[in-house]
């Protein structure tokens, strides 16, 4: 597998596929490109939402590029207002290629910040 830094923790993955374990702030990312699917499951509080969530927004973006499908799952215990914004941004790449019938996104998010 190769290796990466990403906020101090260790992504593992092979090739394009990576996995992001949850912090006490932070939640836990699990992109598989052999399947299709990216989840982000657990509370979303990171001190630098732009720096934690910037890769993960790269990665989705390489792989719609490249035309294949992607099942996006959000399971939030929380979210914080600096995590909504940078799923905005997500919510807009995804947005982009939906009409193409290569976005299937489910969300689970509960207890969220009350401003977003």
């Amino acid at each position: 597998p190769t290796r990466e830094k990403l906020l101090g923790r260790i992504i593992v993955g092979f090739g394009t596929d990576f996995f992001i374990s949850s912090t006490k702030v932070s939640p836990e990312v699990k992109y598989d490109s052999i399947n299709n699917t990216l989840r982000i499951s657990g509370e979303s509080r990171p001190e630098n939402a732009l720096e934690f969530y910037s890769e993960i927004i790269k990665r989705v973006e390489r792989h719609l590029q490249n035309h294949n499908a992607l099942n996006v799952i959000f399971c939030f215990d929380y979210h914080n207002t600096s995590t909504a914004k940078m799923l905005i941004r997500l919510f807009e790449i995804l947005d982009n290629y939906y009409s193409l019938s290569l976005v299937k996104a489910n969300t689970n998010m509960q207890n969220s910040d009350d401003n977003v």
